[in-house]
C-alpha cells in the first residue's frame, strides 16, 4: 500500500556549485553525509513519508543515482530567471504543506520541526563567517535580508551586503 505525501519539500538545487563542479547538494558533509542527505533525513525523521522534489539546471543524473526517490525537474534559464522561476518549475500542490529549502543548506529535524507557522523564513545568521571566501559576484547574487526588531525589513538580492544583518535565505514553509 502506497503512503501518501501529507507534506512536500522542494529542494532548489538550480544554483551553481560554492566551488567546484560538484552540484551543491551533492557536497560531502562529516561522516559519510552529502548536503542532501541532511535535508531529506531531517524532513523524513519529522513528516510521514514526505514527497521530495528537486529543481536542477542541468541533469539531476548524479543525484537521481543516488537518490531515486527524487521527483525532478529543470530551469534551463536560470542563468537569466534565478530562483524564483526555479521554485516554478515544480508542482506547489495546494492541498497540503509546502516546504522549500535550497540544496546547498545543512540543517537537522530540530530546524525542520521550528516550522511550525504558516508562513516562516530560515536564515543563516552566521554567514559572515561560514561565507567569508565567497566573491563580491556570489555576494551580490545572494538572497539578503535586513531585521530591525526580530521582523523582516527588507528582502532580496538587491541589499548591500554591508547593510545585511543575515544572508542567504535557506528555506521556508507555506501553506499554499
Amino acid at each position: 500500500m502506497e503512503i501518501l505525501a501529507l507534506f512536500t519539500v522542494i529542494i532548489l538545487g538550480a544554483i551553481e556549485p560554492f566551488s567546484g563542479t560538484e552540484p551543491s547538494a551533492l557536497t560531502q558533509t562529516s561522516g559519510d553525509k552529502r548536503a542532501l542527505d541532511w535535508l531529506t533525513d531531517g524532513f523524513s525523521q519529522k513528516f510521514s513519508a514526505p514527497e521530495f522534489h528537486f529543481v536542477e539546471r542541468y541533469s539531476t543524473d548524479d543525484i537521481v543515482d543516488i537518490h531515486a526517490d527524487l521527483h525532478w525537474s529543470q530551469n534551463e534559464v536560470w542563468e537569466s530567471t534565478g530562483t524564483v522561476a526555479s521554485l516554478f518549475t515544480a508542482p506547489l500542490p495546494n492541498d497540503r504543506p509546502v516546504y522549500v529549502c535550497y540544496a546547498d543548506t545543512v540543517f537537522e529535524t530540530t530546524a525542520v520541526e521550528a516550522l511550525d507557522g504558516t508562513t516562516a523564513v530560515v536564515v543563516d545568521q552566521s554567514w559572515q563567517t561560514r561565507y567569508r571566501d565567497r566573491s563580491e559576484e556570489n555576494l551580490g547574487r545572494a538572497e539578503k535580508v535586513t531585521i530591525e526588531d526580530g521582523s523582516f525589513v527588507t528582502i532580496g538580492t538587491d541589499i548591500p551586503t554591508e547593510d545585511a544583518q543575515t544572508i542567504s535565505c535557506k528555506g521556508f514553509r507555506h501553506k499554499i
